[in-house]
């Protein structure tokens, strides 16, 4: 009983952890679906419309920014030159009150004539005499009477300029100069100016920014109009049409990444292309050989054939040459598909193609075949050992099959430029000019029938262009029908002696730098 009861309470909080998870995930559903619901329901903004935006801001604060110096200068430099303009105007007619003071020794009407001139210069502008007893003696503003004392106005040197008179030390007089209305030594002149000049500067900042925004709506569109039809394309090769492209070149980021995308599409169609192509041919090379399955086997279930020897001999040869083909097909497959990776080590292609002729001289004998060598000591790449060496050998094996008993194959090996170039010479039944081009096709065969009975897969070629062209390198074919066919490959050629000279000099240079 008790051991139903502690099981019932397993189950049950089981139970309850699994409606607990359930609650969970439920709850988190939701709050993606909420997420996802205001994502959605948020104004998309274009980036035509963020980059007007960006084009009027950056016009607007230069304008601000601009008013705002032109303003502090205003207020450090232009006002200190009008303050600094009545000074002079004040001091000029110290200067000539002094001239008169001196020939007549009395402050009356006529010494104190420049100081009445000055309103005669300007209607803005206000002017007080006072004697060195503080007694007014001129103001602009009215008459003035010996009962007058005292400045008429507040003596501070933001509203008033000053000047003194002072005679061996004792003060005759102080010209006192302001302007009519205004608080600073500003004349209407200079206000209005001041006033034309912040009215033009808010101006040019309106103008700035109806040009900013005109240009930055051209210069989206001008911007945008590429990388919407790289949009566009995208999608079209996204939804399988890979024959979508761009047709954008030019030399900056937008155009490039618009060459990149065609060029990728063009990589993903020619893929595509292969696949399929690949795909027909596999199923067209594996119907013979599954056919003469099929119907050996079902001749024999028949009782047409009896199970001897020769039948399963001729279904084993049959499966052997399947199984050739996958292998084959596998290793091209990886070589295209760039998943095995390449050694990048130095080669002697002499001694390579002297192993690759040694290896197949028994073989040649056998069919007949005189097969030689013709090499030029210490020729060396960069590259893998063994993919050259395959190619080699499937160039020589294709030699062997297509050359005739008593024929003969040269294998050579020589440094053209800087190329190594690597040879195969035959005198089998050649190629027609419009073959040359297509014998390293995939499947492609120069003579169909007696390639089959050879055991050809017809893929030999097509592994020996692959491997060449990832060793950074050239493979091409040129022959006379009936006489011949030279196959020629071209690897950059590697300077072993300059690498060791070099080496040399990088070990002579550390030891002098270290005194070793």
């Amino acid at each position: 009983m008790e051991e139903n009861e502690s099981q019932k309470m397993r189950e049950n909080s089981a139970r309850k952890e699994r409606k607990r998870a359930r609650a969970e995930n439920a709850s988190s559903r939701d709050q993606e679906l909420i997420e996802s619901a205001a994502m959605q329901s948020r104004p998309r903004v274009s980036f035509t419309t963020k980059l007007i935006l960006s084009f009027v801001a950056v016009t607007l604060i230069t304008s601000l920014v601009s008013i705002a110096v032109v303003t502090v200068a205003w207020n450090q430099y232009f006002v200190g030159y009008t303050t600094e303009k009545l000074e002079n105007l004040a001091q000029t007619a110290v200067r000539r009150i002094q001239a008169l003071y001196l020939r007549s020794g009395e402050l009356d009407d006529e010494t104190l004539a420049p100081a009445r001139q000055l309103v005669d210069v300007s209607n803005y502008v206000g002017v007080t005499v006072v004697d060195g007893s503080g007694r007014i003696i001129y103001n602009s503003t009215g008459s003035w009477t010996s009962e007058n004392s005292g400045p008429i106005i507040e003596n501070s040197a933001s509203k008033v300029a000053l000047a003194n008179l002072t005679i061996d030390g004792e003060d005759i007089c102080t010209v006192q100069v302001w302007v009519y209305g205004s608080n600073t030594l500003m004349t209407k002149e200079d206000e209005q100016f001041h006033d034309v000049m912040f009215i033009s500067l808010y101006i040019a900042g309106v103008l700035a920014v109806g040009v900013a925004l005109v240009v930055g709506l051209l210069f989206a569109r001008r911007i945008v109009r590429p990388v919407n039809k790289i949009t566009r394309t995208a999608d079209t090769i996204a939804s399988g049409d890979l024959s979508a492209r761009t047709g954008l070149r030019g030399n900056n980021e937008i155009l490039e990444l618009g060459e990149t995308i065609d060029n990728m599409a063009a990589a993903l169609e020619k893929s595509q292309q292969q696949e399929k192509q690949l795909t027909s041919d596999v199923a067209h090379e594996l119907r013979t050989p599954l056919m003469a399955i099929q119907v050996t086997v079902e001749a024999i279930i028949d009782g047409v054939y009896e199970p001897d020897e020769k039948r399963l001999n001729q279904i084993d040869v049959e499966v052997q040459r399947l199984s050739k083909l996958v292998d084959a097909l596998l290793k091209l497959s990886r070589l295209e598909m760039r998943s095995q990776p390449i050694k990048e080590e130095p080669v002697d292609l002499t001694d390579l193609i002297d192993g690759v002729v040694i290896t197949n001289e028994v073989l040649a004998e056998e069919q007949g075949l005189h097969i030689t060598s013709d090499t030029t000591p210490d020729i060396w790449t960069i590259g893998d050992a063994d993919l050259i060496r395959q190619a080699v050998a499937n160039l020589v094996s294709n030699a062997m099959r297509y050359t005739p008993e008593g024929g003969s194959i040269i294998v050579s090996v020589h440094a053209v430029g800087k190329m190594a170039t690597i040879e195969v010479t035959d005198t089998g039944i050649g190629l027609m000019p419009e073959e040359e081009k297509k014998v390293f096709t995939r499947f492609w065969r120069a003579d169909e029938g007696r390639t089959r009975e050879s055991g050809g897969l017809g893929i030999g070629l097509a592994m020996v262009k692959e491997i060449v062209e990832r060793q950074h390198g050239h493979v091409f074919a040129k022959g006379e029908k009936g006489v011949g066919s030279t196959f020629t490959i071209q690897l950059p050629l590697y300077d072993r002696n300059k690498e060791r000279e070099n080496a040399r000099r990088a070990l002579r240079s550390f030891a002098e730098k270290n005194k070793l």
